[in-house]
């Protein structure tokens, strides 16, 4: 049996025949390897599923950054068209101011001549008042207003 055990040998090292694994059981390196392919596959779906993840949020922050300048630039276009604007809101601003001070003129002149024409009656109505049952005493008016616009 030697001549045949050395041809059985010359291959390996390994007495074929002498023991056969059977065909369920897996040694263990190779357990480890199918557990560790599995992981693998756990690994890979997460890392896909983030790799995607990250490429759909940057391509929806370039959207954002995108929309973000398209709204700066509206905005400054509004900002120039609100210049305009007030510009002429500052002209009809300055007609009103020149409009309400030609009615406060207006105001003191009729508050003058209300002022001399209550000195011109003051004497008569004096005289007709002493003669009314309700009123002896002559009305005092207070003295003239100095009114600028008058004086020329």
């Amino acid at each position: 049996m030697t001549t045949e055990n050395n041809k059985q040998m010359a291959g390996n090292d390994y007495v074929q025949g002498t023991y056969t694994p059977p065909v369920k059981d897996k040694p263990y390196y190779a357990q480890y390897i199918d557990k560790a392919e599995a992981g693998m596959r756990t690994v890979k779906l997460v890392v896909f599923a983030g790799m995607s993840a990250f490429v759909v949020l940057a391509i929806y922050g370039y959207y954002l950054i995108f929309q973000l300048t398209n709204d700066a630039a509206q905005m400054t276009k509004s900002m120039q068209d609100m210049t305009r604007n007030m510009q002429s809101i500052t002209v009809s601003v300055a007609q009103m101011n020149q409009s309400t001070a030609q009615m406060a003129d207006s105001v003191n002149r009729m508050q003058y001549a209300t002022s001399n024409m209550d000195k011109t009656f003051t004497t008569p109505m004096n005289a007709i008042n002493s003669f009314m049952p309700w009123g002896s005493a002559p009305v005092q008016y207070p003295q003239q207003l100095n009114n600028p616009y008058m004086q020329r």
